[in-house]
């Protein structure tokens, strides 16, 4: 007998028939979509199996297309050939002719390049070695300065200026024809490269029986470089020996320092003149004035009028306190024994007498007593001290800047100041073979380069 509860249907609830539902369509697109993944795959393989088919199809087109064109030119090329040539023959003479002409173009070649460039070069370096004259160079480096130049006082953009003025003129100075007169006349500067051969073109000269203008000789042999933050100058002399270099140098430096302080003095001892003519006006001036008391001095006999009227004030004041004493004495007397007693009579004459003495004494002092008066005295007197006293002041003044000048003058005494000594090289810095050889070479190359491309444009345009 079967189980009851064996025998009763599945039930399910919705939610499981839901899952279940879902599954099934899961499984269903995953299957799907593999599917679709696989087809691509399989479209993606001929699609490429068909590129490369294609590729390949166009790239031996491509190559047939390319020897069909060559094999056409070359067909062209013989049919052209065939037209101008009537039989093999002729073929053979014109390749003779052409091989012929490239031997004799190469030839050509060779004797230019011999000629353009191998006897320009020989030639420099026989000049070099054996006509060259050997030139020694020397150099010196200065700075013009002065005796008061001082770093923790002065202006230091005020130096500056006038450094590079004072190097400014020092150059313009080297290079001038003054100099240059100068040297050739007391020192035989011209006269020292007399048939040197210093240069092609000189050795041109000297052959053609020319001779070199004598400043280009000097300017060529004189040069000086100036550096303007540093303010210093660099002086270059070319001799035959070192030691005319380096004798010519310090001869051009002396006369730089002389020209600039030349240069410099005139100014200042213009200067210097008018401030001593001033200073000397000054001193007569003060000698007349003083002069002028000591003719006071004697017309009146007295040698400080001040002092003789303090001595009258004093008297005064003596007389005046005597008078005061006497009155009140004779007040007294008066008082005691009358009017008439004789001491009273004496004391009265001694009173009119220093009233008198008194009066005399206040003449010799005010104006009314005409020009011997002790006030017009002092007057005059103190004008003449003034008069002194400022003629004194103007003098000192003008000593002192006499005397400031003077120092200045000094302290702006021109120095050159030789950073480094004038050189006595060993070896000549003229001539050079190697760099100048290599130089002649590489410009009779470069010339023999471009004559060339031009043969050859005019060969060809002749040809077509």
């Amino acid at each position: 007998m079967a189980d009851p509860k064996k025998s009763e249907p599945l039930i399910l609830t919705d939610e499981e028939r839901l899952a279940a539902w879902r599954a099934e369509r899961a499984k269903v697109a995953e299957e799907g979509r593999a599917e679709r993944l696989r087809q691509a795959d399989e479209d993606r393989r001929k699609r490429m199996e068909a590129f490369e088919e294609d590729k390949e199809r166009r790239v031996e087109e491509a190559a047939r297309k390319r020897e069909e064109a060559a094999a056409q030119a070359e067909a062209e090329r013989l049919e052209k050939a065939a037209e101008r040539l009537d039989t093999l023959e002729d073929l053979e003479t014109a390749r003779a002719r052409l091989n012929q002409r490239r031997r004799r173009g190469n030839l050509t070649l060779a004797a230019r390049f011999v000629v353009l460039v191998l006897l320009p070069t020989c030639l420099a370096l026989w000049y070099y070695t054996q006509v060259a004259t050997p030139i020694y160079g020397s150099r010196a480096i200065f700075a013009v300065q002065t005796l008061g130049n001082d770093p923790a006082t002065e202006d230091r953009l005020q130096a500056s200026a006038a450094s590079n003025r004072d190097a400014f003129i020092a150059r313009a100075y080297i290079t001038s024809p003054d100099l240059m007169e100068l040297m050739a006349e007391e020192h035989g500067f011209i006269a020292h490269f007399d048939g040197a051969r210093d240069s092609i073109t000189a050795w041109a000269m000297t052959a053609a029986g020319e001779t070199r203008p004598a400043m280009d000789t000097y300017l060529r042999h004189v040069q000086v470089g100036l550096d303007i933050q540093e303010g210093l100058l660099t002086l270059s002399i070319s001799a035959r020996t070192a030691e005319d270099a380096a004798r010519f140098s310090d001869i051009i430096l002396d006369y730089t320092q002389a020209h600039i302080n030349e240069l410099a003095g005139n100014r200042q001892r213009r200067q210097l003149s008018d401030i001593a003519t001033e200073v000397a006006l000054a001193s007569e001036k003060l000698g007349a004035t003083r002069r002028k008391l000591a003719d006071l001095q004697i017309e009146t006999g007295e040698i400080d009028p001040a002092s003789r009227a303090a001595s009258i004030y004093g008297l005064v004041a003596d007389l005046e306190r005597e008078l005061t004493s006497e009155r009140r004495s004779l007040e007294d007397q008066i008082a005691r024994s009358g009017a008439t007693n004789a001491v009273v009579q004496h004391s009265k004459k001694k009173i009119f007498q220093l009233e008198q003495s008194i009066a005399d004494q206040r003449a010799i002092l005010v104006s009314d007593a005409g020009d011997h008066s002790v006030n017009r005295q002092i007057a005059e007197f103190e004008y003449a001290k003034v008069d002194i006293d400022l003629a004194r002041r103007d003098w000192e003044s003008k000593l002192g800047a006499l005397e400031a000048l003077r120092l200045k003058i000094a302290q702006s005494e021109r120095y050159i100041a030789r950073i480094s000594q004038p050189t006595r090289p060993l070896l000549p810095g003229y001539p050079d073979p190697v760099s100048g050889s290599l130089v002649v070479f590489l410009i009779a190359l470069a010339g023999f380069m471009i004559l060339n491309v031009f043969w050859a444009s005019i060969t060809m345009h002749a040809r077509r």
